[in-house]
């Protein structure tokens, strides 16, 4: 048996006694008490995994034989975050999953939010949990919970944009989202042949909105060097990333008077105020009347 083996049974016979919640044998010298109930523990094992649990259980903060109460989490959930710090094993559930996440930040206890992460990238993603994933890979910065989270987005993504609750998500969280997605706006002429580009601009949110809402309205003025959707919508506050290219033969933009529209590279000049939002490429045969409908797929 070598040093660390013999480490790690001492570890384990401190867990049992841990485990056995013997108030009278377990030489306990710190208590806790969630939901009315007690769990005791040993000081020195709190202490050598997290300088919070130290901070908190020491005399400066707590009184002597005072129970510490603990009121943000289950008695079950903090039970198993205690279990974790003496054995570093726990029972991960989808019932305590999110509390035992928040309590590995709190108490920065990293091996533990890697145990959590590992679990979380495993879930099957759905409708349902998408949005609280989204929240968790956010706000306690799980890099490995980012794909499979993106991954369900981007298959997904046409009913995400119609989602009222997707595009209220914060701003920098939204942007993570789409940074890792293309957005990219098709318009299908009546016989089923199409022009797209790849949206780009910094104000997405609002320009995917205003597209969607144009999914069932056909353009108007049909001719090849000026096609609209009247919109009457700001432009963006961001200078534009698309700089005009003469190789570009039609670009998406908003016009003048903010309307969402398509125009020739040869009459840009044309419309001075405009935006640029997408470099648009156009099959053969694409026919330029008024039955053409936009969309972000």
């Amino acid at each position: 048996m070598n040093a660390k083996e013999i480490v790690y049974k001492f570890q384990m016979e401190k867990f049992k006694v841990f485990e056995a919640q013997d108030p009278e044998n377990g030489k306990f010298d710190i208590v806790f008490e969630i939901d009315g109930k007690k769990l005791y523990a040993h000081k020195i094992m709190l202490w050598s995994a997290s300088p919070t649990l130290e901070a908190m259980t020491s005399e400066r903060w707590t009184k002597a034989n005072d129970p510490i109460t603990i009121k943000n989490y289950s008695f079950d959930a903090f039970k198993e975050f205690l279990s974790f710090v003496y054995s570093g094993e726990c029972q991960l559930t989808n019932d305590n999953i999110m509390a035992l996440v928040d309590m590995a930040e709190f108490y920065d206890i990293n091996f533990l939010k890697d145990l959590c992460e590992e679990y979380l990238t495993k879930m099957e993603l759905n409708h349902d949990n998408i949005y609280q994933m989204i929240d968790l890979a956010s706000k306690y910065s799980m890099i490995k919970l980012d794909k499979p989270v993106i991954y369900f987005i981007s298959n997904n993504l046409s009913g995400f944009l119609q989602s009222e609750h997707f595009l209220s998500l914060q701003k920098p969280t939204l942007i993570g989202i789409v940074n890792n997605n293309k957005f990219l706006v098709k318009i299908t002429d009546k016989n089923g042949r199409i022009m797209k580009g790849e949206l780009q601009c910094d104000d997405f949110e609002k320009v995917v909105d205003v597209i969607q809402s144009l999914k069932n309205e056909s353009w108007k003025n049909g001719d090849e060097q000026y096609l609209y959707w009247p919109t009457r919508h700001p432009k963006p506050s961001t200078p534009c990333k698309l700089i005009i290219n003469p190789n570009i033969k039609y670009y998406l933009l908003y016009d003048f008077d903010g309307d969402i529209a398509v125009n020739s590279y040869y009459t840009l000049s044309d419309n001075v105020n405009s935006y640029l939002l997408a470099e648009m490429f156009v099959e053969d045969g694409f026919d330029f009347e008024n039955d053409c409908k936009i969309e972000i797929v």
